[in-house]
Formats: structure tokens, C-alpha cells, sequence
């Protein structure tokens, strides 16, 4: 009885490399690659005379998330990640020399939004 031939392996070798070019894109995007999380900005003025530390305070119990530092009498665009218009946080600045620390409850964040301290 006649043996049939195998089929050649360069072929197969192909047919999976097709696929997972084909299937790629796809897996890129399950796992988040490439997508960008949501950052709103905010406009935070200093008019004290000494640089402080700006922080996100928590929603909930984990810690607050540092956003940077604003200088003497100066101002600065801050981005903050994982926000978008519309959404309500709590903001803390901390002066370097440990005056009395600035805190803002319930700032909406939108156009504009602006945070003067202390």
C-alpha cells in the first residue's frame, strides 16, 4: 500500500507565522499597549515665599501621590494622572521648611481650574 508523503514543514511553519502576525494587533490591545490613560492639568500658584511639595491626597485609605514641587512666588501646569474633567479630588501643599501645610478640599477639575496657596 502507497505511503502518503508528509506535508512539507515549511509550510505549516508559514501558516503559523501568518496567524500570529494576524493575531498581534489583537493581543496588543487586550492587554492595554499603546492605550492612554486619562490626565487632567491643573494650574497651582505659590504666592508664599518659600517652595512647597504638591500631593493628591487619597480617595480612599492608600497615600497620596506626590505631583511635584512649586517654587517661591511662582506657578506651575501640573498633570495628573488617572483624572479627567469633571472629577473632584483633594490636593495638599507642604511647604520645604514645615509651615503650616495648605490643604484643598473638593477641587472640580475642568478649564481653568486653578489652586492658589497658601
Amino acid at each position: 500500500m502507497p505511503r502518503h508523503a508528509p506535508r512539507p514543514r515549511p509550510r505549516r511553519l508559514l501558516r503559523a507565522a501568518a496567524t500570529a502576525a494576524a493575531l498581534a494587533p489583537l493581543g496588543g490591545c487586550l492587554f492595554g499597549i499603546g492605550r492612554r490613560t486619562p490626565t487632567a492639568t491643573l494650574e497651582v500658584r505659590n504666592e508664599a515665599d518659600v517652595a512647597a511639595n504638591l500631593y493628591v491626597l487619597p480617595r480612599a485609605t492608600f497615600g497620596e501621590v506626590f505631583l511635584g514641587q512649586v517654587g517661591p512666588r511662582a506657578s506651575r501646569t501640573v498633570r495628573i494622572r488617572d483624572a479627567s474633567a469633571g472629577d473632584t479630588l483633594s490636593l495638599q501643599a507642604r511647604p520645604v521648611d514645615g509651615r503650616a501645610v495648605s490643604t484643598r478640599e473638593r477641587l472640580v477639575l475642568g478649564p481653568g481650574a486653578v489652586w492658589r496657596f497658601p
